[in-house]
């Protein structure tokens, strides 16, 4: 997804939150509706994910980072 030629992803929490929160309540509608869909695992899995990345970077980060440890523990 783009907007005025950057991909939201791109996008920088601390410096773009005005830009981001714009996007989500235009998608609003999107967004419940493709949350309502997934499984519960599904979303506790990227509650833990974010909550996990939360404490990393506020602790310095690593290389690899909790991508892998997270889909390690989920196997």
């Amino acid at each position: 997804m783009s907007s005025g030629g950057r991909y939201l992803f791109d996008l920088n929490p601390s410096t773009d939150k005005a830009k981001i929160m714009s996007e989500a309540a235009k998608n609003h509608n999107k967004i419940i509706k493709v949350l309502s869909e997934l499984r519960r695992e599904v979303l506790l899995l990227l509650k833990v994910n974010e909550f996990a990345r939360t404490i990393e970077n506020m602790m310095g980060g690593r290389p690899t980072g909790v991508y892998e440890d997270i889909a390690r523990e989920c196997i």
